[in-house]
């Protein structure tokens, strides 16, 4: 009889035990349901807002055009440069339209992306208008902005004649972007024919802005004798510049105390200079 007892006494035990356990279990496992609702709620409300600003942000960029176009077709250079990033800007968000079928756009994703090659043509077409006006924004928004469509670094990539046709006349009048780049395709040699002497130029003229790559360029040639005359002081000036540390300590053990002092001074004393336009 004790035996019996034992038996019913461990079922009702299991049995009281396995509901608590589900009992447990069904309201963590309901919490999770909610907790997942709620998600789902907020990540709707999010894509909500989201449409609801690109509504926003289309229609304002859609005024702005009306009133720029008779200003850019009058000639206005300003107009026509910012007309010309304001189409880029509407093709760009054409393309990730179609690439993510947004949900409050009925067009296809064929007619998205026809409107955004049609946005670029204008683009380029207020740009080029811009730029050929001597407008540098535009001159150097056409090479670094317009035609670099992977968005790479100009130093791993073969840039198009385009880029450098107009980083070249952007580099002519003076800007440090600009000449940066230029030194760089004369030291690749990819594009341009290499050129070390070229590439020095173009790095100095860039760093004496103040423009770090170009400093740091400089140190490069400078110590690497690479097709320029080795100056140890003067790599170490400009590697210390361009806060490049470890290049600076790695030269500084290949030379004289007096050499490092003198790269020390030179640089306490170095200051940027204003942008001059280049004659050959």
């Amino acid at each position: 009889m004790n035996r019996y007892k034992l038996v019913i006494t461990f079922l009702a035990l299991s049995l009281t035990l396995g509901g608590g356990i589900c009992f447990v279990f069904s309201v963590w496992a309901g919490q999770i349901g909610e907790e997942a609702f709620e998600r789902l709620d907020e990540r709707i409300e999010t894509f909500h807002l989201i449409d609801e600003r690109w509504e926003k942000e289309r229609k304002r960029r859609a005024q702005a055009i009306l009133e720029l176009e008779p200003l850019a077709e009058s000639g206005d250079s300003e107009a026509q440069f910012a007309l010309g990033k304001m189409y880029h800007l509407i093709g760009g968000d054409n393309r990730e339209q179609a690439s993510r079928r947004d949900r409050s756009d009925t067009r296809s994703q064929s007619e998205l992306r026809d409107l955004a090659n049609k946005n670029r043509e204008h683009a380029e077409h207020w740009l080029i208008q811009a730029a050929e006006q001597e407008t540098l924004e535009a001159q150097k928004y056409l090479w670094k902005d317009f035609y670099n469509i992977s968005g790479l670094d100009f130093e791993y990539i073969y840039p198009s004649k385009k880029i450098i046709h107009w980083a070249q006349i952007a580099a002519d009048r003076g800007d440090p972007d600009s000449q940066a780049f230029i030194g760089i395709q004369y030291q690749n040699g990819k594009v341009l024919l290499q050129d070390y002497v070229k590439a020095l130029h173009w790095f100095h003229r860039a760093a004496e802005q103040g423009h770090e790559r170009a400093m740091f360029h400089l140190g490069e040639l400078y110590s690497e004798v690479k097709g320029v005359e080795e100056d140890l002081v003067q790599a170490h000036k400009w590697f210390n510049l361009a806060r490049s540390v470890k290049k600076r300590d790695v030269l500084a053990g290949t030379m004289t105390n007096e050499q490092i002092a003198e790269a020390q001074r030179l640089a306490r004393e170095w200051k940027p200079k204003s942008a001059t336009l280049y004659t050959q």
